[in-house]
């Protein structure tokens, strides 16, 4: 029943939402988003990607489909993408002109997650690259010869750790 402010420029919700409020798509001054616990069921980029000014978004165990999608010229100033425990995600598609000014993306703990999206090439701006928690299979994928990497070897820092608190 909650409606905000569109002047709102952080939100923090955990718990059990299901689907994204309608509300969600007028908050053109969000900056700031961290979804926990959400039990989202379809895709939250797909609304997400309509908020102009937002620079940081992090999904915890916020959605449980399989397929993510951040389409074309969507997330124009969003600079660090933070993923966590997202346990049913196989693939996330990144469409080339996505996340034009994106700095930093951290994948923590997306046991099923296939391979890095083939759109991480063309971030032209990604500076930082965090693994945590991600199964060998997956990372496996970024060593020289991999199947991933020609998606990452333009990022000047990749930092893999097994588990938290363990490089």
């Amino acid at each position: 029943m909650l409606e905000p402010s569109s002047c709102l420029q952080k939100l923090n919700l955990a718990g059990s939402l299901q689907t994204l409020p309608n509300w969600f798509a007028q908050l053109d001054n969000l900056t700031k988003l961290r979804l926990s616990f959400s039990q989202l069921e379809d895709d939250p980029l797909s609304v997400l990607v309509r908020l102009p000014n937002l620079m940081f978004l992090q999904l915890n165990n916020a959605y449980k489909g399989k397929v993510m999608r951040c389409c074309r010229s969507g997330f124009l100033k969003l600079k660090i993408f933070i993923i966590t425990e997202l346990e049913e995600l196989e693939r996330w598609d990144v469409v080339d002109g996505a996340m034009p000014c994106v700095q930093e993306v951290w994948i923590m703990s997306c046991a099923k997650l296939a391979a890095i999206p083939a759109g991480f090439q063309s971030l032209a701006t990604l500076q930082r690259l965090r693994l945590v928690g991600m199964p060998s299979s997956f990372l496996g994928k970024l060593g020289d010869g991999g199947d991933d990497f020609i998606r990452v070897r333009h990022i000047p820092s990749i930092q893999t750790i097994q588990q938290f608190g363990q490089p």
